[in-house]
């Protein structure tokens, strides 16, 4: 099932899902992954507007998908910044930080 789909269909589930995304962008951001990164701000925004548009029973679709491509821009980039194996950018990340 898609968020979408499940927005419309499940609106407590949808809501619950969001939380958790929230909650789970907050751990990372405390753990220390792509630290101080302006994009943390811009995503917990995006699901708390996702969570009032759920709750006011709006259109989600552009809202869903915009957020899916923001992630996944930022998991290529932070990828990017760090592949596994690669010990040269393991200590340029760790600069960075």
């Amino acid at each position: 099932m898609t968020a979408v789909t499940l927005a419309e269909k499940d609106r407590d589930a949808a809501q619950r899902l969001l939380e958790d995304a929230r909650t789970q962008l907050k751990l990372a951001q405390e753990l220390g992954y792509a630290r101080g990164d302006r994009e943390y701000a811009a995503f917990d925004k995006a699901i708390k507007n996702l969570e009032r548009q759920v709750k006011a029973r709006e259109n989600t679709a552009g809202a869903f998908a915009k957020l899916q491509e923001q992630f996944s821009s930022f998991f290529n980039r932070v990828s990017e910044v760090v592949k596994p194996g690669d010990s040269s950018n393991r200590a340029e990340a760790r600069r960075r930080d």
